[in-house]
């Protein structure tokens, strides 16, 4: 078998704590590690943490130099299976960490798994840089196999938790974190039960960049979609360039299953969970749309103020909050707008923040049915979202309407805005 150099197995099942020089290390435990290096020069798949019924669970650490997988095939890493012979699901655990240097595994034509299956994949990003997907095609971060885009029968919960700390990760493909309902009692066999799972994905930048925009041949973001839970967070320093973003996409589904004979019809509503929070430090941008759904679970957009000056914002060509996905089955919920306070501020009467700036407009198709804030210091005080000049998203402090008729005031003066 081919040695890939640059690519090291972990075999340790407690995590292991690396010095910032280190070349090699080594542990113990059930840890397998499968490429395109396996000697079978028909699959050409780059694996990591695939389940087998002897061996579920797989680990490995990019160390530095630059490899490309150039594969036409997949990338797997947290892939679950099934044992033929107890007919048992087994689900697959699968860790990816980047330390330095280039790792492509970009290929043409194929969509990437990470936490599919019944599996769970973990992927942490200190630097170098880091490139998956297929312009066209998607990268999976926690979902199912599906069947008409309903979780097949075997599918429990798959799930994908990616940590960016350092370096730039690439994304040329539509990434899906949280992608799809998934079953609560999956079968390998006969009928499940319960299609109210939620599969779920995690995008965490505390540092580097995460790139899926358009320049780099990335497209679409969905965070949440139809019964899955989504949850992006862009902190401290970090920088996320985004093609576009859905969030929430949420329906109602009939399904039909058929085992021995035998038929189901179900319905279920497929409401999603789906968070962006934007840390005041971070720097955001969409190229084309950002979309926040209806749902009747959670979808959020959490910012942090700290001054008139020193706040979340962030670039859009175009911003639609509350529109509605599943447009044949009814109204859900508005989403969210958490406002988080930091650094001891104490907004007043008037404040003003643009926290987002479009260059093809802001659409309130709905807007946000809450604003999750800290008390104002004056209780006939409250925040207001608005859109200034068709473009600018608003946040602003304002009197509540039976103050501002009592004062007779058609406008007030006190206002400090950040243009």
């Amino acid at each position: 078998m081919r040695t890939l150099k640059v690519l090291l197995i972990v075999f340790a099942l407690a995590a292991v704590v690396l010095p910032a020089d280190a070349q090699t290390f080594i542990g113990t435990g059930r840890y397998s590690y499968d490429d395109s290096t396996d000697g079978d020069a028909t699959d050409n798949v780059f694996r990591v943490g695939n389940a087998t019924t002897t061996s579920p669970i797989g680990a490995a650490t990019f160390v530095g130099g630059n490899y490309v997988l150039g594969s036409t095939n997949s990338v797997q890493i947290g892939k679950g299976t099934t044992d033929p012979l107890t007919m048992q699901i087994i689900r697959g655990w699968g860790s990816l960490i980047m330390l330095d240097g280039k790792l492509d595994l970009s290929e043409n034509g194929q969509a990437n798994s990470f936490g599919n299956v019944n599996g769970t994949c973990y992927i942490t990003q200190t630097g170098g840089t880091f490139i998956v997907g297929s312009a066209g095609k998607n990268a999976y971060f926690g979902s199912p196999s599906t069947s008409g885009g309903f979780p097949k029968v075997t599918e429990g919960l798959s799930e994908s938790y990616v940590r960016i700390q350092g370096g730039t990760m690439i994304a040329k493909a539509n990434a899906w974190f949280g992608g799809y309902n998934c079953w609560i009692n999956p079968v390998v066999s006969g009928f499940p039960t319960d299609p109210t799972g939620m599969c779920k994905g995690e995008l965490i930048i505390t540092g580097g960049t995460y790139d899926n925009s358009v320049a780099v041949g990335g497209a679409s973001t969905l965070v949440g979609y139809t019964g899955g839970d989504g949850r992006v967070e862009v902190l401290n320093n970090g920088v996320a360039k985004f093609g576009e973003m859905y969030m929430g996409n949420s329906d109602t589904r009939t399904y039909t299953l058929t085992s021995q004979g035998n038929t189901v019809i179900g319905t279920v509503a497929r409401d999603s969970n789906a968070v962006l929070k934007i840390g005041k430090d971070a720097t955001v941008s969409f190229d084309n749309r950002f979309y926040m759904f209806e749902s009747n679970k959670n979808v959020e957009l959490q910012i942090e103020i700290a001054s008139l000056t020193d706040f979340s914002q962030f670039t859009a060509g175009s911003i639609n909050i509350g529109i509605r996905w599943d447009t044949a089955n009814g109204a859900r919920n508005e989403p969210k707008l958490t406002v988080n306070l930091v650094d001891g501020f104490v907004p007043t009467l008037g404040d003003e923040w643009i926290i987002a700036t479009t260059t093809s407009g802001v659409t309130l198709d709905g807007g946000f049915g809450t604003i999750n804030a800290p008390a104002l210091s004056d209780p006939s005080w409250r925040y207001e979202v608005r859109v200034d000049d068709g473009t600018k998203l608003v946040l602003a402090v304002v009197p509540e309407p039976a103050t501002l008729a009592l004062l007779g005031l058609g406008g007030l003066a006190l206002v400090r805005r950040r243009r």
